[in-house]
């Protein structure tokens, strides 16, 4: 486990990291869940189509904003407080 955590620290948080093919979510509102070194991460396609990403879940109380790949038409609606979130993570 610390050797793990060591690497997961030197190797991946300190340096670039391909996670995803821009075909992979080709249109705007196009967003795609990943788990990598185990942070659950959300890939999106925004409004001017540019790649995002930021971590999938909510700041309160930590749920997971989008558990499959889908194309949205709106914002990222979470759940249990219905907080939604722009294409651009904005609250």
């Amino acid at each position: 486990p610390t050797i793990n955590q060591h690497e997961q620290n030197t190797v991946f948080c300190d340096n670039w990291v391909a996670v995803v093919f821009g075909k992979d979510i080709p249109q705007h509102g196009c967003v795609k869940p990943i788990n990598f070194a185990g942070i659950p991460i959300l890939l999106l396609r925004n409004k001017d189509s540019n790649i995002k990403l930021s971590q999938n879940v909510c700041r309160y109380p930590s749920m997971i904003l989008v558990d499959t790949v889908k194309r949205l038409r709106g914002p990222i609606i979470q759940t249990y407080h219905a907080w939604a979130y722009d294409l651009d993570g904005t609250r």
